[in-house]
C-alpha cells in the first residue's frame, strides 16, 4: 500500500479533470516524491512550477507539473511547516524554532534571515514581493516589508497557537488557531478577535476577497469537524458541516468553488461557497495537510 512517506499525492497540488467526467472520483492520482519525509505544505507558481516542504528540512521543487520532484539542498534539518512562492526565482519557507529560509535562485542557495522568534512558525504568506507575514505558536505574528531580509514582531494580543495567516490586501488580514480567529485592518499593527471558541482547533483560513472567507476546524467538545464561513469580512461567522472531513487545509478559487483536505485522506469539494460539501476519493488514508489549486 502506498504511504505519504513514499509518494507525494497530486491532491495537495492540483486537480486533473477527465474529458468525460468533471470531478471524477478517479481524478486524484499519486506522484512519486522521492523522499521519505512527511510533506506539510505545497504551493505552485504556475501549472509547471511548484514547491513542497516538510520534516527534516526537506524542500522539493518540480518544473514539470509534479511528474518529477527535485530535492533542494539546504543546511537546515528543522521541520518546515509552510511554503510561499513569489516568483520563479524567489521562494520562502518557515518552520520550527523560528526558522525562515529564502531563496533568490530557484532553490540552489538558501539564506536564513533572523526572524527574532524561537517558536514554531506554522504559516507564511506574502501579499507581494516585499510584504509578508508568518505566524506560529504562542500568538506569534511577524512581518517583513523588505522581501524577507528583516522581520519584526507584531502584537497579536493573544497567546494561542496560530496555525494559518491570510491577507486579502495589504491592510486586511486574518489569523486562526487554537480557539479563535483574529483580524487586522491596518497591515498587522493591531489585531482584534472576530471569532472565539476555546473548543475549536482552527487549522487554516482563506479569503477570496475582503468579504468572503473560510476556516476549517476540529471541535474538541463534540469531536466533530466543521467549517466556518463569513460573507462580511469576519463580522459574523456561520458554521457548516463537512461530513466528517477533519479539515486541515482549505483553498477556494472563487466565492463558490473550493476544496478541503484533511485527516485520513479526506478531500471535500464545494460549489456553493462552503455551505455543503461533497467527498472526493483520494486513494489514501494518510493525512493530507495542504491543498492548492492553479485554476478550476
Amino acid at each position: 500500500m502506498f504511504t505519504i512517506k513514499k509518494i507525494f499525492f497530486i491532491l495537495i497540488t492540483f486537480f486533473i479533470f477527465t474529458n468525460s467526467i468533471c470531478f471524477s472520483q478517479t481524478g486524484w492520482i499519486p506522484q512519486i516524491s522521492g523522499t521519505t519525509d512527511s510533506l506539510k505544505s505545497v504551493r505552485f507558481l504556475n501549472i509547471n512550477t511548484g514547491w513542497t516542504v516538510g520534516t527534516n528540512g526537506v524542500i522539493l521543487r518540480t518544473t514539470n507539473s509534479g511528474t518529477s520532484w527535485m530535492k533542494m539542498k539546504n543546511a537546515f534539518t528543522k521541520d518546515l511547516q509552510s511554503v510561499c512562492v513569489i516568483s520563479d526565482l524567489v521562494c520562502f519557507t518557515a518552520g520550527d524554532s523560528g526558522l525562515i529560509l529564502k531563496t533568490t535562485n530557484s532553490g540552489n542557495n538558501w539564506s536564513n534571515p533572523n526572524s527574532h522568534v524561537s517558536v514554531k512558525l506554522n504559516s507564511i504568506f506574502f501579499i507581494n514581493a516585499q510584504t509578508g507575514f508568518s505566524t506560529g505558536n504562542d500568538g506569534t505574528i511577524i512581518k517583513t516589508i523588505d522581501s524577507g531580509s528583516s522581520w519584526f514582531i507584531l502584537a497579536s494580543n493573544t497567546g494561542i497557537q496560530l496555525n494559518s495567516i491570510h491577507f486579502s490586501d495589504p491592510d486586511k488580514g486574518w489569523v486562526c488557531g487554537y480557539g479563535g480567529i483574529f483580524h487586522t485592518t491596518n497591515g498587522g499593527a493591531q489585531w482584534s478577535p472576530q471569532f472565539i471558541d476555546g473548543n475549536l482547533i482552527l487549522s487554516s483560513i482563506y479569503f477570496t476577497d475582503p468579504q468572503h472567507g473560510w476556516s476549517g476546524y476540529y471541535d474538541n467538545s463534540t469531536f466533530g469537524p466543521e467549517n466556518v464561513r463569513t460573507t462580511d469580512g469576519g463580522l459574523s461567522w456561520t458554521n457548516h458541516p463537512m461530513n466528517n472531513s477533519y479539515s486541515i487545509s482549505l483553498f477556494f478559487i472563487s466565492e463558490n468553488k473550493g476544496w478541503s483536505s484533511g485527516f485520513y485522506g479526506s478531500i471535500m469539494y464545494s460549489t456553493n461557497s462552503g455551505t455543503a460539501w461533497t467527498q472526493q476519493l483520494s486513494g489514501t488514508i494518510e493525512h493530507l495537510r495542504s491543498i492548492y489549486f492553479i485554476d478550476s
